[in-house]
């Protein structure tokens, strides 16, 4: 494959990884061959490889290798947060939480979700409803019965990459796809807790796991449960774009970038970088994308009033509740640090570059009207 198709060379260690991955997650093997096997690798690559050129032709050359957004997000990081002069590590306090610096801007500490819910309450910025914490995984048993039968979401107070979460829907436990079973969940996260974290990316991270919240089921207009998360970038006012993973029902996994008219504009990311690191393929088919929500135009706006308060580049995650219209996930302060530099496109460097201004990418006096992402 690779001899007749040097572009699709760079994404066959993915789809390699595919393959095993299907492999080992076989029960019986030989009722399945290992040649469909290999055509559905084949397949998943070539792909991959077509869509990764389309991609990549959209955005505009750079001649030099650009890593601003990168690089301003790691100065961030040591100026907010107090350090070891040692391993150059953030500090942390007993429940894992980063320990702010005198220079942090916001009011609330990483790593713990009830201090930035209350930031977000103070603003009037809708969420999902809270609707118990627990002390300890335990506490679940006893209040499992009283959960709302359409379903709720239980998270750690500190975690990232959905460490943790369980997502229940009308009984059934979307997250371990069996019906759920309240005793399972505790045993889990009780390992959890034992282990004090996860490993991604070939790092271990502690997160904070002193206590966990139970969150209202947001199921969104479509459907989809877990809800579509459009994830928006601004800066201060500015709205620079608006970030979408999904899936089309087939094997590959998706991720647009829009405009406030909900339009595909330039990759923030780098194709091959985010094909790479997180398997996700850049959409440049505008019939591909999925349906616009009813409250685009609300969630917009309210991004932009966040983003103005905040006055900082930030990426706030959206939800379209099919009931309550726009709720905000959460706030993400330092997106894709943990990805390798070059994940943001030279398209998504030039215009934050552009526009930034110290120390932490607000315009000053904040921007009264949105400007898309373009170039």
């Amino acid at each position: 494959l690779v001899s007749r198709d040097p572009k699709a060379a760079a994404t066959v260690g993915f789809c390699m990884v595919l393959l095993a991955r299907r492999l080992v997650g076989c029960v019986r093997p030989e009722s399945l061959p290992l040649r469909t096997h290999l055509e559905a690798a084949i397949e998943s690559t070539q792909i991959a490889a077509r869509q990764l050129q389309l991609s990549r032709l959209r955005l505009p050359p750079c001649a030099l290798p650009n890593v601003f957004i990168w690089e301003k997000l790691v100065q961030r990081q040591a100026r907010w947060f107090e350090m070891d002069p040692e391993s150059k590590q953030i500090l942390r306090d007993a429940q894992n939480r980063f320990i702010n610096s005198a220079k942090c801007p916001v009011p609330f500490k990483q790593l713990d979700k009830l201090e930035e819910r209350d930031f977000l309450a103070q603003l009037r910025v809708p969420q999902p409803k809270l609707l118990a914490v627990l002390n300890c995984p335990d506490e679940l048993l006893g209040i499992s019965s009283t959960l709302p039968t359409a379903g709720f979401v239980l998270k750690p107070i500190g975690a990232g990459h959905s460490d943790g979460v369980t997502v229940v829907k009308a009984g059934l436990d979307v997250t371990r796809g069996n019906i759920f079973d309240a005793a399972m969940v505790v045993s889990d996260l009780r390992r959890l807790q034992a282990a004090g974290g996860c490993e991604h990316y070939g790092r271990w991270f502690p997160w904070n796991l002193s206590r966990f919240l139970i969150e209202e089921l947001v199921v969104d207009e479509h459907g989809r449960c877990p809800p579509t998360d459009y994830r928006v970038y601004v800066m201060g006012g500015r709205l620079l774009w608006a970030m979408i993973p999904f899936r089309d029902g087939s094997d590959e996994k998706w991720v647009a970038f829009v405009d406030e008219h909900f339009e595909i504009t330039s990759a923030a990311m780098d194709p091959l970088t985010c094909f790479r690191v997180a398997g996700q393929l850049i959409c440049t088919d505008a019939a591909q994308l999925p349906p616009k929500p009813r409250c685009w135009e609300g969630l917009i706006g309210r991004a932009l009033h966040l983003g103005r308060h905040m006055q900082m580049f930030a990426r706030l995650d959206w939800y379209a509740d099919a009931l309550k219209g726009e709720l905000l996930g959460e706030v993400t302060l330092f997106p894709h640090i943990l990805m390798p530099s070059a994940i943001w496109s030279s398209a998504a460097n030039a215009i934050v570059q552009q526009h930034w201004c110290e120390p932490d990418g607000c315009q000053v006096p904040p921007l009264s009207v949105s400007q898309s992402f373009v170039t």
